[in-house]
């Protein structure tokens, strides 16, 4: 397994900053933010992007009385990469099950997952049901519904990304200098966001040495 290390500048909030520690889950060393006590709650990120993405949400939860933690997935640093290589929706799911076991007191949580944050949710929820009280899940196709949306356009349009990351040389083409690929899909995806600030985390984050060829795996 490799071990990284990164400044991880925190984006500003308003009140108070979630703190980030480190936990072994599913044979990880697990980067992760929290902040408040009380109920567990998993947030989830999906790609391109990192733990910091649920800032606002984190404080929220905190000020309603719930312990609310965002783990940056695997190979995602802080997060090890799997010496093995390992990066399926089953490891995925094998991923979240074992944080809630670390984390919780109860064995439970309520998750929120959006993209492969979603991705592990769906296969958290196939594989340990009782481990998640409530769940949501954002901008992630339930498997049994992808070759309904293959049929839209628009949906093809916005996963293309999928099936250029399949090709040979794709990192190359992704992990250059300033990572304009990020801000593009960000732009696609979400075309009135504007957070500077975020994108420079999530850029710090992904330019992090092995980062990008974990995220794109």
């Amino acid at each position: 397994m490799t071990t990284r290390s990164t400044a991880l500048s925190a984006p500003k909030a308003a009140n108070g900053e979630p703190a980030l520690k480190y936990v072994q889950a599913n044979g990880l060393r697990f980067a992760y933010l929290e902040q408040g006590s009380g109920p567990l709650v998993m947030f989830m990120h999906g790609f391109p992007d990192n733990a910091w993405s649920y800032r606002k949400q984190m404080q929220v939860f905190a000020d309603a009385g719930y312990r609310a933690v965002s783990p940056f997935l695997r190979g995602y640093a802080p997060t090890e990469i799997p010496a093995n290589g390992i990066f399926h929706p089953i490891a995925l799911g094998k991923d979240l099950e074992a944080l809630i076991t670390a984390l919780s007191d109860d064995g439970q949580a309520c998750v929120v997952g959006m993209d492969w944050g979603g991705t592990s949710t769906f296969q958290a929820l196939a594989t340990a049901p009782s481990a998640i009280k409530a769940a949501v899940v954002m901008n992630t196709a339930h498997p049994i519904s992808i070759l309904s949306h293959r049929k839209n356009p628009e949906y093809v349009r916005a996963v293309f990304h999928v099936f250029f990351f399949q090709m040979a040389g794709a990192e190359s083409l992704v992990n250059i200098e300033g990572l304009p690929f990020v801000d593009y899909l960000w732009k696609l995806w979400s075309p009135e966001f504007k957070n500077d600030e975020h994108l420079r985390s999530i850029k710090e984050t992904l330019s992090s040495p092995g980062t990008m060829a974990a995220a794109l795996k």
